[in-house]
């Protein structure tokens, strides 16, 4: 089962404070759930998240900060998947990475 991609889930975790898969679960096996109060739920402040493609090129080095501590509020977490030394080719280098994970 899959549900939403990218960091959707994080996303509606971090707002409302609930695991969406944990809820799923609960429902499908009967024990009671969140899910259950059919409550709306409207996000309070805009999430989001950002992808951004690769440009052309090697890799050849990062800001120092980078992904430790961002000049940037608001930004709780940041991932970075991108290795120095590696060769990119535009955006479907990221496509082809990403299905072979699928």
């Amino acid at each position: 089962m899959r549900l939403g991609g990218g960091r959707i889930l994080q996303e509606i975790e971090k707002e409302f404070n609930f695991s969406p898969m944990k809820e799923l679960l609960k429902v499908e096996l009967g024990i009671p759930s969140f899910l259950e109060q059919k409550k709306e739920l409207r996000f309070n402040k805009i999430r989001g998240f950002i992808l951004p493609s690769p440009g052309e090129g090697k890799l050849i080095k990062l800001p120092k900060t980078f992904p430790n501590k961002l000049p940037f509020k608001n930004i709780y977490d940041c991932y970075q998947y991108a290795k120095i030394g590696n060769m990119y080719h535009g955006s479907h280098s990221v496509l082809k990475q990403f299905m072979l994970f699928q």
